[in-house]
């Protein structure tokens, strides 16, 4: 029987780490000019540095988020952001 999906064992935590780093900062460098999305982080308000989703309200349809680099927090509302496909 082979085996379909396995997990390299010379990976080590470390790896796994700096490849999630890299695909968000990815995602992030993508995202800059682009209406923000529902549940995905915006730049600072502030600063313009990365922002950091804190919570999403379903229920009042509201992200909470923050800068680490400038100790902002704001909100955004689903409105505000890009309609969900």
């Amino acid at each position: 029987m082979a085996i379909l999906f396995s997990r390299s064992r010379t990976t080590s935590r470390q790896d796994e780490r700096h490849s999630i780093a890299d695909h968000v900062a990815l995602a992030w460098e993508l995202s800059e000019g682009a209406s923000p999305r529902w549940g995905f982080p915006t730049p600072c308000p502030v600063c313009g540095n990365r922002g950091y989703v804190d919570a999403v309200s379903v229920r009042v349809n509201r992200m909470s988020q923050h800068c680490s680099e400038c100790g902002a927090r704001w909100d955004v509302a689903r409105e505000d952001c890009a309609p969900d496909f």
